[in-house]
């Protein structure tokens, strides 16, 4: 029976982990999305020519 129980935490535990931490880090571009919608995850602006538009202000 403890066999059973230790096996159980074992398969459940890491994606437990994954879903604490997926919005920060392990799913760093998709992760961020997940909040309110309207973050712009680090992994998305790759170069000096991606445009940043604030969705509150419509400033760019």
């Amino acid at each position: 029976m403890k066999r059973a129980i230790i096996s159980v935490f074992a398969v459940i535990l890491p994606f437990v982990v994954c879903a604490e931490v997926g919005e920060t880090s392990l799913f760093a571009g998709v992760g961020s999305y997940w909040g309110d919608g309207n973050t712009i995850p680090d992994a998305a602006i790759d170069g000096p020519r991606d445009i940043i538009i604030d969705p509150d202000t419509g400033d760019i």
